[in-house]
């Protein structure tokens, strides 16, 4: 069976936090082994990330990280992560690929302006618990 941690918490310990970030990298690395097309980075950049730039990307503000363990090993099987809470405007541009290009909208959401939205972005289940529900659940 599989649980859900939030790594991004602010309420971490700064204990939590460091072990956090070390197997957050280490997941990441494991990732780009079996399926470098899934990430925007590479093993060589991941492996030399400072100690400092692994904490400070489990506590930028507007990003909410999520992986997903496996409850009999603690072994981190997959990550996603959370970019917002953004106005509709924000999360707008995201859709705006080129400078001169018409800005485009997410077609399946309502314009009420007093409503939040979140981006869904890094999904990546590691391929030998594919089809076991772990991206589901992320």
């Amino acid at each position: 069976m599989f649980q859900i941690i939030r790594i991004s918490d602010p309420n971490l310990s700064d204990a939590q936090r460091a072990e956090y970030a070390q197997k957050y990298t280490d997941l990441r690395i494991a990732g780009l082994e079996r399926s470098p097309h899934a990430f925007s980075t590479t093993v060589a950049v991941e492996s030399q990330l400072t100690t400092d730039k692994r904490l400070a990307r489990l506590q930028e503000p507007q990003k909410t990280i999520f992986v997903c363990a496996n409850q009999e090993t603690d072994e981190w099987m997959g990550q996603v992560t959370l970019i917002g809470p953004l106005t509709r405007t924000k999360y707008d541009m995201s859709f705006q690929i080129l400078p001169e290009a018409e800005f485009a909208k997410s077609p399946s959401l309502d314009d009420n302006p007093n409503d939040i939205y979140w981006h869904m972005t890094a999904l990546y289940v590691d391929d030998r618990i594919c089809g076991r529900g772990g991206a589901r659940l992320l």
